[in-house]
């Protein structure tokens, strides 16, 4: 199970908004963590409730309309259906995918990060293997940690990489493996900047991973190098 430190911030809300969708993910896929989130929400309303009541600040409930009054509306179902059953190009033969497969492999708990038109799913693909897109708009990522979706095809990797900050990697179907080990689904890894990795898919399933991190991302080889300006982070 992930440190529980990540559970407390998720409970009491400190948690960064580029983490929070992804430690949903999590909870959703673990039913452990989620237990002891759980608890962790139980503990929190009873200091609530036995702390001292305090006023709202002058304008508070104006604020909170205003805020509501900004929330994004959503499409209709038929017309998010069109948009999550394009077709994923660039695939290999007999490896091909639909938007709409992806979008099935991401948790429940998950789905509120793609609304409107964030839920077309599509890919930048650099390779024939190797997918990305966009977990989180862009103006909420500017304001935290960025999140991606990142499809690999069975068997291949992705380019080599490190981070300025902290990376955590929700793996939502398939597995993979690098130089800190190896993660099947559901499994939730979090690195440090120290870490220099280039995850390989395991054989068998294309692998997708939701991803956010800290800081700017560092490709370290020389394909990545490459591609990097093509990614704008």
């Amino acid at each position: 199970m992930v440190d529980t430190e990540w559970l407390l911030d998720w409970s009491s809300g400190a948690l960064k908004p580029g983490f929070r969708p992804l430690i949903d993910g999590y909870l959703s896929l673990n039913p452990e963590a989620r237990e002891a989130a759980a608890l962790f929400d139980r503990l929190g309303g009873s200091l609530l409730a036995e702390a001292d009541p305090a006023p709202l600040s002058p304008g508070a409930t104006g604020n909170v309309h205003a805020l509501l009054d900004q929330a994004p509306g959503t499409e209709s179902p038929e017309r998010q259906s069109s948009h999550v059953n394009q077709t994923i190009t660039g695939q290999p033969a007999g490896n091909r995918q639909t938007a709409g497969d992806a979008f099935a492999a991401l948790p429940e708990a998950m789905h509120a990060c793609l609304t409107g038109r964030e839920r077309t799913l599509r890919w930048f693909s650099p390779s024939p293997w190797f997918s990305i897109r966009r977990l989180l708009p862009r103006g909420q990522a500017a304001a935290g940690p960025g999140g991606f979706l990142i499809r690999v095809a069975a068997g291949h990797s992705i380019p080599s990489h490190s981070h300025g900050g902290t990376e955590m990697t929700l793996v939502l179907q398939g597995g993979y493996s690098d130089c800190t080990g190896q993660a099947k689904r559901g499994d939730l890894i979090i690195h440090d900047p120290s870490i220099n990795h280039q995850p390989i898919a395991d054989p068998g399933e294309s692998c997708i991973v939701a991803t956010a991190f800290e800081g700017p991302l560092r490709l370290t080889g020389r394909f990545g190098r490459i591609i990097q300006p093509f990614f704008g982070f």
